[in-house]
């Protein structure tokens, strides 16, 4: 057992006994500390059991009741059995403990530093190899959120129409296409793009990002692929931003000039547009971060959800769990770097192409559909009949507008999608 351990031991153990010898114990006091603040699972539970006496009118709350409370809620052997929690008096008597709220106090400091010690993990971890400074600057945010939430109240309804109301719905990001109208990409919000295999999902939502840098000549944007190299990426991404197919000619053995010089003159664009190839959600949050903090970035994208590895310590029994918490990672990355992410997501194969894919069919995971803020589904009927027949772009959820539809013109031969202004509903 290291110091820190023991220190955060003996906190736990004096409030403990502090709570079960008390005559009489204020609710209020009891509120200030939650389970979470204990880091021995033992104590966990019997700071429960203890709290819901009090909170159910007990005045105070002896061993003998909280042995009982909790052989009633079938925890007593995993709150380490009865003779453990009797044996707090003996500890208490031979020892001098410290006063309740002194003992409270040292409870909820130490588990402030735990929290500030896990954190400082993480953040070394996703900034490893960008300098100490990076890490440090990393550390400060999380900090300062730690001391933030520490004075969070609850506020009654009025507050929040008061005050910053303007932060709640700002304009969403340029794309001078329909979604402006329909669903406004904001930043700070994740937003999913589903579509099944080979219906041109990574073709649309790297349209839209450049979509985003042609029109905010000032935005940055990162593409994270787990399917293609860099090179043909950035191939996809000029082909889309010139209107002209360039990787046949070069799969031919030609058309080496075309590229350069189309890549002239879209080189103001693609400059801003930063492309990785990868499948673990940490590097990418780890590049995300790096490249903010030199310029702030506008939007980031991962193709797709399910082909990333969940983030590192993550625990997953299934795959479900395990594409969830990709899906969350991605949505606090948006909230952290105040940015729009867009994650493209496969649709299950066993809805019928001819039938209107819906938030259901989303592959792996129903987390995916409750952390994002829009989910907009990419429907292409006539596919296997012709390749550049027909398509929509269902909105299936928009957390802050309408949902419906709209008309695409597939141009996949130029590697992308034309926009229809017709409206359905």
């Amino acid at each position: 057992m290291t110091p820190a351990e023991a220190t955060h031991r003996q906190a736990e153990l004096a409030l403990l006994s502090q709570a079960m010898l008390a005559t009489t114990i204020n609710p209020e006091k009891i509120d200030r500390i939650r389970p979470e603040d204990f880091s021995d699972e033992r104590h966990k539970f019997i700071w429960r059991a203890i709290s819901e006496e009090i909170r159910d009118g007990g005045s105070d709350c002896p061993s003998l009741v909280a042995v009982d409370r909790l052989r009633r809620a079938g925890d007593l052997e995993i709150a380490g059995g009865a003779e453990y929690i009797e044996s707090f008096a003996s500890w208490s008597s031979t020892r001098i403990i410290a006063s309740f709220d002194k003992a409270a106090e040292a409870v909820l400091e130490c588990s402030r530093l735990r929290r500030i010690s896990t954190i400082a993990k993480e953040v070394a971890f996703s900034a490893d190899g960008f300098g100490s400074s990076s890490a440090l600057s990393g550390l400060k945010i999380a900090l300062d959120a730690i001391d933030q939430n520490k004075e969070t109240k609850v506020r009654p309804a009025l507050h929040a129409l008061t005050h910053n109301l303007e932060d709640a719905f700002r304009s969403g990001v340029r794309t001078a296409t329909p979604l402006d109208r329909r669903i406004a990409l904001t930043p700070g919000r994740m937003y999913i793009i589903g579509g099944r295999p080979g219906h041109g999902k990574t073709t649309l939502t790297l349209q839209i990002v450049l979509h985003m840098l042609t029109h905010n000549p000032d935005a940055t944007a990162l593409f994270a692929s787990c399917e293609m190299t860099e090179v043909e990426l950035a191939l996809k991404a000029l082909c889309c931003l010139d209107g002209r197919d360039f990787i046949t000619p070069l799969r031919a053995g030609a058309g080496v000039d075309l590229v350069q010089m189309a890549t002239v003159t879209q080189s103001p664009i693609l400059e801003r547009l930063f492309v990785k190839p990868c499948r673990s959600i940490d590097e990418v949050c780890a590049d995300a971060h790096r490249l903010h903090r030199s310029q702030p970035l506008q939007c980031v994208v991962v193709d797709y959800l399910s082909a990333f590895s969940a983030p590192a310590g993550t625990v997953s029994e299934t795959r479900s769990r395990e594409v969830g918490a990709v899906s969350r990672e991605c949505k606090a990355l948006a909230q952290r770097l105040d940015c729009v992410v867009i994650a493209a997501s496969q649709l299950n194969r066993a809805s019928k192409a001819q039938t209107k894919p819906a938030l259901i069919h989303l592959r792996d995971s129903g987390e995916i559909e409750q952390d994002s803020d829009g989910v907009m589904l990419l429907h292409r009927p006539d596919h296997d009949d012709d390749d550049d027949a027909t398509a929509q772009l269902l909105i299936a959820k928009n957390r802050w507008g309408e949902l419906g539809a709209l008309d695409l013109v597939p141009d996949l031969a130029n590697h992308r999608f034309g926009w229809s202004a017709k409206r359905h509903d």
